[in-house]
């Protein structure tokens, strides 16, 4: 029974998929040639959020590339490697030494997919970008596609919208490369800050037929910060409640498929990566640091994956379990922080919600017909009888995810 579902799922899923924006801040440590706060002091670092966008911004020692501080012979270039699917739309912050106004442009951004696709914007000068400071090159801009984000006196640091092509959608993003064919007294631009948005499914199941719950778990972003109170009354309010990690299986699961995603992570003035928010609690009046934690759903706490030198208790306030990386951008091990901590997002769960798999209501299941009608409404059709294509009940459809759960209770699973 029921041989051409393989086929049928992969194709609604490719038709129907519904996705909710996320921003990913690229480090530019490692191209690093120049600093940002050399032009002014007052310019931002670490994880500041300029035009409603979070940029990741090295606090210390280089932190930008600069085609002034690059050295050889013209265009010099800087290449940034990518390679992510699903990328919508690109926010940068450049400006330049000494602007070149247009309308010619001594100044390119180029985009290139995994399978060959080329895009390359044209920065002209005047217009999609200028000069850091007010003086006699080149100072306006066009106010829509580049804003200005940073004031500083006469400083300023500006943020470019690039939104790529539809024949992107689906490609994998491959690289970046900043192009500047300028000279001294003539453009060379800096690039300060990059920033990625996607295009990520909202939510993910743990099928029992790959020995999971049957739960679904959501990644929510919080580019303006959260605590864990906030958090926690946002994940009631979606009908879940903080994610639980009750075993091995469960807590690579979460951070494999949304807690790992850097979109919800920030790098903090130590290069600890701080993570998601998730539902651990310690009671009070606790043994510190290591007692009376608990589950928000009362589960049994009886599995931990703490960080090296974790809990501590640090300042005595550290009751809240968050994922955290000890020295590294992000990891799958956990810290204690204090619950008015900010992190930039939380993971949700569900309990099985789903509806039965007799779709047509005939009162024979399992059968074929249910697959049938099931399709055919999803494509447009009508079914009288038959339940709405909400399977989960969670408000959003049409969605991959209500027919991947649907052949998950198909399978025996649960939901």
């Amino acid at each position: 029974m029921f041989r051409f579902v393989s086929v049928a799922v992969a194709t609604v899923i490719a038709s129907t998929a519904i996705a909710q924006d996320f921003f990913l801040p690229v480090n530019l440590l490692p191209f690093a040639n120049d600093r940002l706060q050399a032009r002014n002091t007052a310019f931002p670092t670490l994880n500041p959020v300029l035009g409603g966008v979070p940029f990741r911004i090295e606090p210390t020692g280089n932190n930008m590339w600069s085609a002034n501080a690059a050295s050889g012979a013209n265009p010099r270039v800087l290449t940034v490697p990518i390679n992510v699917e699903g990328v919508r739309e690109v926010h940068t912050l450049i400006n330049s030494d000494w602007g070149q106004a247009g309308p010619e442009s001594v100044a390119s951004v180029q985009f290139e997919t995994t399978s060959g696709l080329t895009y390359t914007v044209q920065l002209v000068g005047g217009v999609d970008v200028r000069d850091w400071n007010q003086n006699t090159f080149t100072n306006t801009i066009n106010g829509t596609t580049t804003t200005q984000v940073v004031t500083a006196g006469t400083a300023r640091v500006d943020k470019q919208r690039i939104t790529l092509p539809a024949a992107f959608a689906g490609e994998e993003l491959r690289r970046i490369r900043f192009i500047d064919s300028g000279a001294t007294n003539q453009q060379r631009i800096f690039v300060a800050g990059l920033t990625l948005v996607l295009d990520q499914p909202t939510d993910r199941v743990w099928s029992p037929l790959i020995g999971g719950n049957g739960h679904r778990y959501r990644a929510v972003q919080a580019i303006n910060g959260v605590t864990w109170a906030q958090a926690n009354a946002m994940a009631e309010q979606m009908g879940g409640y903080l994610a639980t990690i009750t075993n091995v299986s469960e807590n690579a699961f979460v951070y494999a498929s949304l807690g790992g995603n850097q979109a919800f992570w920030f790098t903090n003035a130590t290069g600890a990566g701080v993570g998601p928010w998730l539902g651990g609690v310690q009671n009070a009046a606790s043994v510190e640091p290591a007692g009376g934690w608990t589950w928000v759903t009362n589960e049994p706490f009886v599995y931990t994956n703490w960080a090296f030198g974790e809990p501590n208790n640090l300042n005595g306030n550290e009751d809240r379990i968050q994922f955290f990386g000890q020295g590294i951008p992000a990891s799958n091990t956990w810290n204690d922080a204090a619950g008015s901590t900010i992190a930039r997002g939380f993971i949700v769960e569900f309990d099985s919600v789903c509806d039965d798999i007799d779709f047509n209501n005939n009162g024979v299941f399992p059968e074929d017909q249910d697959v049938v009608d099931l399709f055919d409404v999803l494509a447009g059709g009508t079914c009288v009888p038959c339940n709405d294509i909400d399977f989960n009940n969670n408000g959003v459809f049409p969605e991959d995810q209500d027919v991947i759960d649907y052949f998950t209770v198909l399978a025996g699973g649960q939901c």
